[in-house]
Formats: C-alpha cells, sequence, structure tokens
C-alpha cells in the first residue's frame, strides 16, 4: 500500500511539473507573442508617422494653398499660403468646420457659394471652387482665387476627407474695369489727335 501511495505521489507530482512546465510554456509564448505584436504596432505606428510628417511638408512646400479637413468637414490642415490668404493660423483652425474659415463668394452675385463640403459628400467627385471667386479672408478683406476641392477616400471608398487646393488670381471685374478705362483712354487720345489734324487742315 506504501508502493502504491508512493507511484501514485510520483505520478500526482510528475503530471503537476507537466502541467506546470505547459503553462509555463503557454506564459511564454503568449508574452513572445504579445511583444512581437507591440514591436510590430510600434513599427507600424512610425511610419505611419513618418509618412504623415513627409505628407505635411510635402503640403507645406507646395507653391498652391492647401486645406484639408475630415469627413465631417472639420479642417485638419493648412500650409502657410492657404493661412496667408483665409488670415487663419493653423492652430486657430483646426477643429473648426470648413464654412466658418473658408468663405466664399460669387464675384458678380455677390452670392454665397454652395457648401462645398455638402456638395462633395453627395458623390460629385472633385468640385471648382465658385467662378469667378472671392474668398472673404478672416479680417474681412476679399481675396479673388481659383481652386478645386476634392475627396480623400480610404480603400473602401468611403469619404474620409477633402482636400481644397486654391491660388489667388487676378479679379474679373478689376480686369473689366481696366480694360473699359484704357479704351476710354484711347478714345479721348484719338479724339484729340481727330481735333488737331481739323485745326491745322487748310480752309476750303
Amino acid at each position: 500500500i506504501q508502493n502504491s501511495s508512493d507511484l501514485l505521489g510520483l505520478l500526482a507530482f510528475a503530471v503537476g511539473s507537466l502541467l506546470i512546465s505547459a503553462l509555463m510554456e503557454s506564459m511564454h509564448r503568449s508574452r513572445a507573442r504579445l511583444l512581437v505584436e507591440v514591436t510590430e504596432r510600434r513599427q507600424a505606428q512610425a511610419e505611419l508617422t513618418q509618412a504623415r510628417d513627409l505628407l505635411e511638408t510635402t503640403l507645406a512646400s507646395i507653391g498652391d494653398a492647401v486645406l484639408v479637413t475630415d469627413g465631417a468637414g472639420f479642417v485638419t490642415f493648412l500650409n502657410r499660403v492657404a493661412e496667408s490668404l483665409t488670415g487663419w493660423r493653423h492652430e486657430d483652425a483646426k477643429g473648426k468646420s470648413l464654412s466658418s474659415i473658408f468663405t466664399v463668394i460669387h464675384e458678380g452675385t455677390r452670392q454665397t457659394a454652395e457648401n462645398l463640403v455638402a456638395k462633395i459628400l453627395k458623390g460629385t467627385g472633385s468640385v471648382r471652387i465658385a467662378d469667378p471667386a472671392l474668398l472673404i479672408a478672416k479680417d474681412g478683406t476679399e481675396k479673388p482665387l481659383d481652386g478645386i476641392a476634392s475627396p480623400v477616400k480610404n480603400p473602401q471608398g468611403d469619404i474620409i476627407g477633402i482636400v481644397l487646393i486654391f491660388h489667388r488670381v487676378a479679379s474679373l471685374k478689376r480686369l473689366d474695369e481696366d480694360y473699359l478705362r484704357f479704351a476710354q483712354d484711347q478714345l479721348k487720345l484719338e479724339s484729340r489727335q481727330r481735333y488737331r489734324l481739323l485745326l491745322k487742315a487748310p480752309p476750303v
């Protein structure tokens, strides 16, 4: 009986040792798998941050104004040219709705242009900014501009943001006024020349 008890004790000890070894091995594998996942996640995050920094650097160096929003139309990025035209600093504009910092009116009718966010979310694709357009800057000054707004989509085709690329142009109204002034000056000059010729003409 004592031998049987000893045998059972040894068997229980062996089974227990095997269970403990298996548990330790399982914990070791879980820890190793967790370390790999954390490492891969950190690497992916670092690559994402690097890609984002590269994108922002590229957008910041573009000669045109660049303004980016999220899928709901809230500003996430302005480059320096966009800051100069809108009068809004990136830090102040971030998180605000596009319509609150990018107000555009038609130069001729003075009517507010259609909401770009709403228009793009309808699925119309890229949208041309009202032409001829005036941007009402933060300080109230009006700046004639031209540009285009395009949707940013994820691999599934969902709109996750909007990017606006725009630049300042010459005012069509101002060009028309300059041309009219030039035409009037030319007409006056021609009239004077004809008058002088008439004065110099010999009497009939």
